[in-house]
């Protein structure tokens, strides 16, 4: 495992990706131009939508898993696979917090088989996942479903990819037209204010003299998708496929199939399924406060529930961070950063003044989910730091 610049740091602690990393190929550089949009109606676009789906699912494949949320990507793709091939969805829980919308969907599409990880704890191999990953992240719970997938011994499809081509993330547009987009700068405000579960108020005096912050250093990485002549929201969809798509899920998910050996098929991830959606018309992707028009629009017309149909982006597997917080991520916090001083704050990476305001005002930061998505990056980052300082004694007892 590596060491990181102090800019990649910076990012990752603040974007929760680094854009610049090369240890793993992703998806191609795409210019504004990638994203205008060209006339289609409905009808010519749920059928182009339905065939390409179908040209992407191997028909020499009799037998496949699925990663599945009951969401509406998954739904779509579960609809698409149905009586061609035998299919095992796997589900991710965390405690037995079953969806209604989850139980609904299976209900509905009746898989040949449903397999449910259920997860009494999250963060227990947190340190085998960021060895296999190389990188400071916690939300690597997605190795608990690809284990799954590799011990059912057949190819995993996903529907990674469709909330950045087919409009999924509809509350954060929501939040980016709340504010003033006048001009570049204020479009990128905006867009990091959409993405405020990355970084608290006071991020930047977070971090010490050997990752030296600054907000301007953050907002450079993402003025050149709003000084374009695109509309706003499709600034947006350009940000948004330049970002944690592009260097954080992609490269994940190779290093989870390189480690179980596993076959990953992302239909919408296709070169020409990405093109298709990035040139529809704004109305086809979010229209009346929603988006995936496409995916809702194909699930209606096959009769599936309200619910179903209706339903907002939801996560996969973990739907809060209070239980997280309080059934592991505390104890864990408290025991590397509040019982000695951390290995990052020795290294002048973290502000020990940092870490002193968030126990002292611990009983309001943990009702805030922004300082617990902070707090748990942190359990990340010194699990790393620890990692690869052991790595350079040759010691793994860290």
């Amino acid at each position: 495992m590596s060491s990181l610049p102090p800019e990649a740091l910076r990012s990752l602690l603040t974007l929760r990706y680094y854009r610049f990393r090369t240890d793993e190929e992703t998806i191609p550089y795409n210019e504004w131009t990638d994203f205008q949009p060209q006339p289609i109606s409905l009808d010519n676009a749920i059928l182009r939508l339905n065939k390409l789906i179908d040209q992407k699912l191997p028909d020499t494949l009799n037998e496949v898993s699925l990663l599945f949320s009951g969401g509406l990507d998954s739904s779509f793709l579960l609809s698409k696979l149905k009586g061609k091939k035998h299919v095992s969805t796997i589900t991710l829980t965390y405690r037995k917090d079953v969806p209604a919308t989850l139980k609904e969907a299976l209900d509905f599409f009746k898989p040949d088989e449903a397999h449910t990880v259920d997860l009494n704890t999250i963060l227990k191999d947190l340190q085998k996942q960021i060895r296999i990953q190389g990188y400071p992240l916690w939300h690597l719970y997605s190795y608990y479903v690809m284990e799954k997938a590799s011990s059912l011994g057949m190819p995993v499809i996903t529907g990674d990819g469709a909330d950045e081509v087919l409009a999924g993330y509809e509350f954060r547009y929501k939040s980016f037209f709340q504010n003033p987009l006048d001009t570049p700068q204020k479009r990128v405000d905006a867009y990091l204010r959409g993405h405020n579960r990355d970084w608290v108020p006071n991020q930047s005096a977070l971090f010490a003299s050997k990752i030296k912050f600054s907000w301007r250093s953050i907002q450079d990485l993402l003025i050149e998708y709003f000084q374009n002549p695109l509309p706003a929201l499709r600034q947006v969809f350009l940000a948004d496929y330049h970002g944690k798509l592009r260097w954080d899920w992609i490269p994940m998910y190779k290093k989870w199939a390189r480690h179980f050996n596993l076959t990953i098929i992302s239909p919408f991830l296709e070169q020409d399924t990405m093109q298709f959606g990035h040139h529809l018309p704004t109305e086809l992707l979010f229209d009346g406060g929603k988006g995936k028009v496409l995916l809702r629009e194909s699930l209606r017309r096959l009769g599936a529930p309200q619910e179903i149909v209706e339903q907002p982006k939801s996560g996969f597997g973990l739907r809060s961070l209070d239980d997280l917080w309080i059934n592991e991520g505390k104890a864990i916090f408290s025991s590397l950063y509040f019982a000695r001083v951390a290995r990052v704050v020795e290294a002048h990476l973290i502000r020990q003044k940092w870490i002193e305001d968030f126990r002292d005002r611990l009983s309001v930061y943990e009702r805030d989910p922004r300082y617990l998505s902070k707090a748990l990056q942190l359990i990340a980052f010194e699990t790393w730091y620890r990692i690869l300082e052991g790595e350079s004694r040759n010691d793994d007892r860290e």
